[in-house]
């Protein structure tokens, strides 16, 4: 059972980092939300902007109430805008 877990643990790091190559992560969540307009005066990039556990627990706009998503994944495309909050499993166990 220990290999089995380290296993699935291994694949949901590995994934992870699949997901970092490919798209963009968010630095700052708070800025990222009171982000509306670029100086220019043109809406964000479009694109998939993801915001990792780490900047949830830094950001002071939301309340988790100690309960974090492993991502929360924000796509812009055109004048549409989706957010997902995402957990991340290789099984059928659920944390959460």
């Amino acid at each position: 059972m220990s290999r089995v877990h380290s296993t699935l643990i291994s694949n949901v790091i590995k994934l992870v980092s699949i997901l970092k190559s490919q798209l963009k992560f968010i630095d700052n969540l708070d800025e990222f939300l009171n982000w509306d307009i670029r100086e220019e005066g043109v809406l964000m990039s479009e694109g998939i902007f993801i915001a990792n556990r780490k900047m949830m627990q830094k950001c002071q706009m939301l309340d988790f109430a100690g309960h974090y998503p492993d991502f929360i994944i924000f796509k812009r495309k055109g004048e549409e805008q989706e957010c997902h909050f995402v957990e991340v499993k290789d099984s059928d166990a659920f944390d959460t």
